[in-house]
């Protein structure tokens, strides 16, 4: 390592301390030190209020240390903790419609609180809340659909929240730090936060793991740094410090504020100081009478860091550390570690002995207050914070590098809020089903696109130094478009029996009162209905193949209704005759049988009325039936064909017809024969000679050949 020099100075409240420091081989050297007090009050609570008497102050230093270092062009600085602003906001999305949540999903979540609080600290004032760097927040919660989670990556649900705690620098301070080193004739070399800087020089980088509490208790605030899980995670502030304690000093011994100051001191280094009170009167002060008059006010220092650390920590953290001219106030830390249920020696002061690798030479003794100078110088030696610029959609974003930057702190530095650069959803769809209103919504529009300098990025991509980042809005979502059947999912279906065969029947579906079947598309508005009951008349062409017709019609023979079945087949259901009009449910068993006799046939049956009489016989070796009609059929006063169909509420008169024996010739009636031009008969009955007029009866043989001549 080569020689290197730095000159740096911590702007209190109450003073200014500045240090010449060189790093060598062996660590850092402290080459000189300047301490002095303000002339007035140009700093409250940290905030520079008169930024020409803090650079009159700071000239005064840089001027004293030349004189023995030489010229001192460049300074560094640390933004006092208690300028940070620290605040709980949180963020809720609807997910309902964006399925499992993804990182990125998260990642912009807890962007979306941290803007939330940016915004809080200014009353919603978006322009006003971009003057705030956030220098870190910390996930408190997560919450799905409102039950507490550990995480919601991959997570589904309808609402998602997110709790954080964000910790953000006014612009205003790094300001005024730059107006006041610029009035003193100085440039800024490099920034980093007081509380950052004492941790860095106090706990090694390998117990920052731990749950520590650092408190830097200076004359008008203590400032409060919680790290674990190897970052500092938290930043708070008490208006509670070293002047209430000057100040009840001043109250009980009757001196003005200055004195008490200086009795204070005395009493903590020396154990007794004497002192000429308002009126003249000489006393000497020791340790016990200034515990016992500044006691009450050590309670309200104790209570009030303690309360701060438990709300900023939410648990009493593993140790805590002070450090500043306050923390050596007699018997704070008992009083801390009872308040915060801590073993005594987990309250500990510590001092700039416990600082490694800095030789102090004789410029320094070790106290508490030099704590943080030196941990800003050797900030600046080792980590120093630079301004880094980087380009967000063609406007610059200033950061400080306090840590490898990525896009997600140029988003977090910007102010952009990234839900509004997410596509459109697409058009949903809302569908009436069965009297219920049903919406069905269109895709949600898609997340940002990231470029780093024109290269596809993440939230986690590293970022330097004049890098361009891209921000594009993600494309809008398509509307919703589903078919009939991705509507229901699986359509319902009923079973049923036909003929012996199990069959399976589909729900009917129908839009807007028209029948559809599952692939029909579904538009805004419709009215879609489904059943599974079926009409018989419905679903019989689709179970058996063809057409069914059955009917019933009632006919009246004189003064007597009958019912006869009309169409191509008599329909049962579970064993009895049905209407194709009747329903049918699941586990009916439908038999269908077709119908071979007509209406004639049907209306004699029922009426017991005959058509013919007939005669079985055999001739020439057939069996042949021969019939005589019985009766005839009229239908209003017309003559009946046996074979003519019948219709509903038909009047038929039925007349019985004389009678004649059957004979020999009645045969060709029903026999086809063929008949030579030339030759002669043989006619036998029974094997006898008989003639064409003969009789016959029932089974008879009758046979008829041919002879030629």
């Amino acid at each position: 390592m080569t020689n290197s020099t730095v000159f740096s100075l911590d702007i209190g409240t109450r003073s200014i301390v500045g240090l010449v420091l060189e790093t060598s081989e062996q660590g850092i050297i402290v080459k000189g030190a300047v301490e002095k007090e303000h002339k007035d009050r140009a700093m409250v609570d940290g905030q520079i209020h008169h930024v020409g008497a803090v650079a009159e102050r700071i000239k005064d230093i840089k001027e004293q240390l030349e004189q023995t270092h030489g010229p001192l062009k460049k300074a560094c600085v640390a933004a006092a903790g208690r300028a940070l602003k620290t605040v709980h906001s949180h963020a809720s999305w609807d997910i309902s419609q964006k399925g499992v949540l993804l990182k990125k999903d998260v990642h912009h979540l807890e962007i979306q609180a941290v803007q939330e609080a940016r915004e809080a600290l200014f009353g919603g004032k978006t322009e006003e809340a971009n003057g705030l760097y956030c220098v870190g927040y910390s996930v408190v919660r997560y919450y799905l659909d409102e039950q507490e989670m550990g995480s919601l990556i991959d997570q589904r649900g309808q609402l998602a929240t997110v709790e954080v705690i964000a910790t953000f620098l006014p612009q205003v301070v790094v300001d005024s730090l730059i107006s006041a080193l610029h009035k003193a004739d100085l440039e800024l070399e490099a920034l980093t936060l007081e509380p950052i800087a004492a941790m860095q020089v106090l706990v090694p980088e390998s117990m920052r793991r731990l749950n520590i509490a650092l408190v830097d208790i200076g004359a008008g605030t203590s400032d409060i740094a919680l790290t674990d899980f190897g970052t500092v995670t938290a930043y708070g502030m008490v208006p509670v410090a070293g002047d209430e304690m000057t100040e009840a000093v001043s109250d009980a011994f009757l001196l003005d504020f200055y004195e008490a100051e200086s009795v204070k001191k005395q009493v903590t280094k020396n154990g007794s100081a004497t002192v000429a009170d308002i009126l003249g009167f000489e006393q000497t002060i020791d340790q016990n009478a200034l515990l016992m008059n500044i006691e009450p006010a050590i309670d309200s220092l104790a209570s009030a860091i303690a309360e701060e650390i438990m709300q900023l920590n939410k648990r009493a953290p593993q140790a805590v550390m002070l450090i500043g001219g306050g923390s050596l106030t007699p018997s704070l830390p008992e009083k801390l570690s009872q308040r915060l249920q801590l073993p005594p020696q987990r309250v500990a002061v510590r001092d700039s002995s416990a600082l490694k690798d800095i030789d102090f030479g004789t410029h320094l003794e070790p106290s508490p207050s030099y704590v943080t100078p030196l941990g800003i110088a050797s900030a600046a030696l080792r980590n120093p914070i630079q301004y880094q610029s980087v380009h967000l959609n063609n406007q610059p974003v200033r950061m400080f590098d306090s840590k490898p930057l990525t896009v997600k702190d140029v988003f977090l530095a910007s102010g952009f809020r990234l839900p509004e650069w997410y596509g459109s959803p697409g058009l949903g769809l809302i569908v009436t089903v069965n009297q219920k209103q049903i919406t069905v919504p269109g895709e949600r529009g898609h997340a940002p696109q990231l470029l780093v300098n024109e290269e596809p990025a993440t939230l986690d991509t590293a970022v330097k130094n004049r890098d361009h980042i891209t921000l594009q809005k993600g494309a809008n979502g398509t509307d919703a478009a589903l078919t009939v059947e991705e509507l229901f999912g699986e359509v319902p279906s009923i079973s049923v029996w036909l003929n012996g065969d199990m069959r399976t029947l589909p729900a009917s579906l129908w839009r807007n009162k028209q029948k559809v079947d599952g692939t029909t598309k579904l538009k805004d508005g419709d009215k879609v209905e489904w059943s599974a009951t079926y009409r018989l008349r419905d679903c019989l062409p689709q179970l058996y193949g063809r057409e069914v017709t059955s009917d019933t019609i009632s006919v009246t023979v004189g003064s007597t209704p009958y019912q006869l079945h009309s169409g191509s087949h008599i329909v049962k259901r579970n064993g009895s005759t049905a209407h194709l009009d009747a329903e049918i449910t699941n586990g009916d068993r439908i038999d269908l049988i077709s119908r071979e006799a007509s209406h004639s046939d049907q209306l004699a049956e029922l009426a017991g009325a005959t058509l013919y009489h007939s005669i079985a016989v055999y001739f020439n070796g057939s069996k042949t039936i021969i019939r005589k009609k019985a009766s005839e059929w009229k239908r209003n006063g017309l003559l009946l064909d046996e074979s003519v169909e019948l219709f509903h509420n038909d009047h038929i008169k039925i007349e019985p017809m004389p009678q004649s024996p059957f004979i020999y010739q009645d045969v060709f009636g029903h026999v086809d024969i063929e008949v030579p031009r030339q030759g002669r008969f043989n006619v036998l009955k029974n094997g006898i000679t008989a003639s064409f007029q003969d009789g016959i009866a029932d089974g008879d043989v009758l046979e008829l050949s041919f002879e030629e001549e």
